[in-house]
């Protein structure tokens, strides 16, 4: 079994690798945005060392509602 590629990246240039990558699928900037917010959620929630320390964007959303 290969082991996957890490490396590290920018916040910044992850935000704008995603949002690219998102806008291949519309051209709706709603459902780019959708798109590229559930794919960084994904990849944040799953990063190396992202452990109980990582708060929700859900749960954090309520803390401010």
């Amino acid at each position: 079994m290969k082991q996957p590629i890490r490396s590290v990246v920018q916040i910044g240039d992850l935000v704008a690798a995603v949002f690219d990558s998102a806008a291949q699928y519309s051209v709706d900037p709603r459902v780019v945005s959708r798109l590229a917010t559930r794919a960084l959620g994904h990849l944040l929630r799953h990063a190396p060392g992202s452990g109980p320390g990582l708060v929700h964007p859900i749960r954090l959303s309520v803390l401010h509602a």
